[in-house]
């Protein structure tokens, strides 16, 4: 890059890669992005645990969805995912 003119050279230039980095610098400054001070909210321990309940709450339904798509896929198999275990022709129970 030419400290003279604090653009890249031309080579450079013909680049998606710096062409959107040009751009995206131009639309949106480094230095205005982050403010420099957090709001005062933000130090409150109500907000605080709040958003560790949100959190919370949106890894819960995360992962209960995904035990529903587990649950449903195995009884498409045939087999449901609640089998503890099977009884075989010996009358012993095999434990899957």
């Amino acid at each position: 890059m030419s400290a003279a003119e604090g653009r890249p050279p031309a080579a450079e230039r013909r680049m998606w890669t710096t062409r959107g980095r040009e751009r995206a610098v131009g639309s949106l400054p480094p230095e205005e992005l982050l403010p420099d001070s957090q709001p005062s909210y933000v130090s409150s321990w109500v907000y605080v645990f709040g958003v560790a309940a949100l959190v919370k709450v949106c890894v819960h339904l995360r992962f209960r969805a995904s035990a529903i798509m587990r649950s449903n896929s195995a009884h498409k198999r045939g087999r449901s995912s609640r089998t503890v275990f099977q009884i075989t022709s010996a009358s012993t129970p095999k434990y899957s």
